[in-house]
């Protein structure tokens, strides 16, 4: 499945937020500073675009984990 199809971007003023569509849970959430957010986002949002799902979860939980 398509990281788009399994996962919604929510992106507030300084934070960054994955949450799955199916049960509505926060899957990763990143507090940066409102700087960081419109770049930060547009690299996720790149990304849940062109992966899949499985990936996306794994690629970023690995940076999230390296930040």
């Amino acid at each position: 499945m398509r990281a788009k199809a399994a996962y919604r971007l929510l992106v507030g003023h300084d934070t960054v937020e994955v949450v799955d569509i199916a049960d509505g849970e926060t899957v990763l959430l990143w507090d940066l500073a409102p700087g960081r957010v419109r770049r930060f986002a547009r690299s996720v949002r790149e990304d849940l675009n062109t992966m899949e799902a499985e990936e996306f979860i794994a690629r970023w939980r690995a940076a999230d984990a390296d930040a």
